[in-house]
């Protein structure tokens, strides 16, 4: 049993590395041009979320909470305020670059940089934005499957 335990927390490190790595590499381009700029530790909550949510809706299983049936019934409600805040910060970051706010931040790069920086952060934060809330949906939903398989079929 400690063998398996000690191979579901390294598996666990190796998806926290996955995910600081996918952030890093979405992250990069736009704090290599714009340091300074303000909604990065929002968008890489982003990116942390939709992994987090993505290996669960797939690998459950091999996870810590693949047997514990309490906290996969308070997941599934804690759920519903996280899919409506990951909704809001959406919203927010979407009216941020919507309003030409973030051309302010942008003034200081010449103009070739101005658009194409502003075109991957509009898309950047879009797709993963739209994939966190997505997979926050589909974890939620997963999690109540897994209660219904286990209780019935004692598979996870």
């Amino acid at each position: 049993m400690d063998n398996q335990r000690a191979l579901l927390l390294k598996l666990e490190f190796f998806w926290w590395f996955i995910a600081a790595l996918m952030a890093a590499v979405l992250v990069l381009p736009i704090y290599l041009q714009l340091p300074d700029f303000p909604h990065i530790g929002l968008n890489v909550l982003l990116v942390f979320c939709f992994i987090f949510f993505t290996r669960h809706i797939f690998f459950l299983r091999f996870t810590f909470i693949a047997k514990r049936q309490y906290l996969k019934v308070a997941l599934f409600f804690i759920m519903i305020p996280v899919v409506f805040l990951l909704i809001q910060k959406l919203n927010f970051l979407q009216g941020y670059i919507n309003e030409g706010i973030l051309f302010n931040d942008l003034e200081k790069l010449p103009y070739k940089e101005q658009l194409k920086l502003e075109k991957y952060i509009r898309h950047e934060i879009l797709l993963v934005g739209t994939a966190a809330i997505v997979s926050a949906i589909l974890f939620a939903i997963r999690m109540l499957i897994s209660v219904w398989k286990y209780r019935n079929r004692g598979t996870v």
